[in-house]
């Protein structure tokens, strides 16, 4: 049990009652968006926070904070309140498993999400109603328009959503970061001891891909290499549903070797697609990538297999793929 998040319930949400006025007032003023909201996605562990930070760091965005994210009911007024914080932000690159501290912080908005679209397993565009449609509509427009940015969020769960926010944010953009899959799997190892112990780690810990249900029951180590090879063949399949040309596919090796070209990349990609930003500050020349943990050396045999493995598997499927385009 959380103690202190007990304690601070009542007064947050007294203030966001105290706040609601405000915050349906600014949503209903604002214009309808001038560019299309940038998402980005990946398996959990693969350095999408860092990538996140990085491109809020280097150009101008419109997100979600960390002010907006405790006032998870009124986001747009807890921006309006924060909106100095936020537009005077500039990132120290020392985020702890997704969370990057200070009031004007880029946040996954995870607690805002939750209101409108249910956590962790895949949905289609017909899985949330008008009224919240034109909420989350108004909620980014706003922030957007607040800030007087483009808007940009970071969330894995949006890996397993990418319909559906194209059906409530049309012509929305994705960006995928993409890490080797071995080290993101020890990393999504590493975060269940973290989070759930030595005897929890059997627990499944975030995004709930389609296919996860096959391999729940099967040690941690495959569970962790099928979350992330499951999770990129969602973005895979999403996005050639939506329009391929739509997401944009960063490396978490490339990035680390060196910031700048990385973000430039991704700014000519936004740009192609309408989406201008303004530039902030440079970004360090390179990142330190994080290093496997020894704490997961008993799983080591068993990953390499599971990857072998889903290596095989992915490769069989795209020749059958191949084959039926072909016949």
């Amino acid at each position: 049990m959380n103690v202190k998040r007990i304690m601070l319930a009542a007064p947050r949400a007294a203030a966001m009652a105290a706040l609601s006025p405000l915050d349906r007032a600014l949503r209903a003023r604002a214009s309808d968006l001038s560019a299309p909201p940038v998402f980005i996605v990946g398996p959990p562990r693969s350095g999408t926070t860092l990538l996140y930070e990085a491109l809020v760091t280097r150009y101008r965005f419109s997100y979600f904070s960390n002010i907006s994210h405790r006032l998870h009911r009124t986001p747009v007024a807890g921006t309006w309140i924060g909106r100095n914080a936020i537009r005077s932000w500039t990132g120290n690159f020392e985020s702890n498993y997704g969370h990057i501290p200070g009031w004007g912080s880029p946040n996954e908005g995870g607690w805002i999400w939750k209101r409108w679209i249910p956590e962790e397993h895949a949905l289609d565009a017909g899985d949330v109603n008008d009224r919240s449609v034109q909420c989350m509509q108004q909620t980014v427009a706003a922030i957007a328009e607040l800030i007087g940015a483009p808007f940009i969020n970071k969330n894995v769960m949006h890996s397993v959503h990418m319909r559906l926010l194209d059906a409530i944010y049309p012509g929305c953009l994705f960006i995928e970061c993409s890490r080797d899959i071995t080290a993101t799997a020890r990393s999504i190892l590493k975060a269940r001891r973290d989070e759930f112990g030595e005897s929890g780690m059997n627990e499944w810990l975030s995004v709930r891909p389609p296919g996860w249900e096959q391999v729940k029951d099967e040690s941690p180590a495959r569970q962790a290499v099928a979350q992330v090879a499951l999770t990129r063949q969602a973005i895979e399949r999403d996005a050639q549903a939506i329009g391929a040309d739509r997401l944009a596919t960063v490396s978490y090796e490339e990035l680390c070797a060196a910031p700048e070209a990385m973000a430039g990349q991704v700014q000519a990609f936004l740009a192609s697609h309408g989406v201008d930003v303004e530039t902030r500050h440079a970004l360090p020349e390179r990142f330190e990538r994080s290093a496997a943990s020894s704490q997961d050396s008993s799983f080591r045999a068993e990953l390499e297999q599971a990857v072998a493995e889903s290596s095989n598997a992915t490769a069989t499927s795209m020749e059958m793929n191949h084959a039926r385009a072909t016949a």
